[in-house]
């Protein structure tokens, strides 16, 4: 389940003591020993102005404006078997949504209550679309910046080779 490209439905998803737990979409996007690399996602636009929405990018950086983020346009196909997202969703990249957390601490609290549901895989080219997005940010740690390099190198050194 916790395999990289994976989006997940996680119900009462918990943020931490200053925040309600609620419903979340994850991504996987890498496992490292038993720790694995997550994203969170984001399905409001709050923090992301009409605007730029409307746009065809999808990496969105705006400095004067603080914002780094990835946007899932709603309905568009971004999983192997067909998902797409229900409304504009998107990554707002820094360290609060993009972590690591322990196989234990995720098997314990969601998957082994039940609370995880697999939705799909993200498809390649937007798997690698996102992690290039990812290690562009000044804003996540540099543990998580270096493994998310490392996967980039390693599918970039496999397109030279193909």
């Amino acid at each position: 389940m916790f395999l990289p490209r994976r989006i997940l439905y996680i119900r009462n998803f918990d943020f931490g003591d200053e925040h309600a737990e609620r419903n979340k979409y994850l991504i996987v996007l890498h496992k490292v020993d038993d720790t694995y690399i997550l994203v969170s996602l984001t399905t409001s636009k709050d923090h992301i102005p009409e605007r730029l929405i409307q746009t065809e990018k999808r990496c969105l950086r705006e400095a004067e404006n603080n914002i780094h983020s990835y946007i899932f346009p709603k309905e568009k196909v971004v999983g192997n078997n067909g998902f797409s997202f229900p409304r504009n969703t998107f990554i707002d990249i820094n360290k609060s949504q993009v972590f690591q957390k322990e196989l234990s601490h995720l098997a314990v609290k969601y998957i082994d209550s039940g609370l995880t549901e697999e939705k799909d895989s993200l498809n390649e080219e937007e798997y690698h679309n996102l992690l290039y997005c990812i290690s562009k940010a000044r804003h996540i740690p540099v543990g998580i910046k270096r493994q998310i390099e490392s996967v980039l190198s390693e599918y970039y050194s496999r397109e030279q080779v193909n």
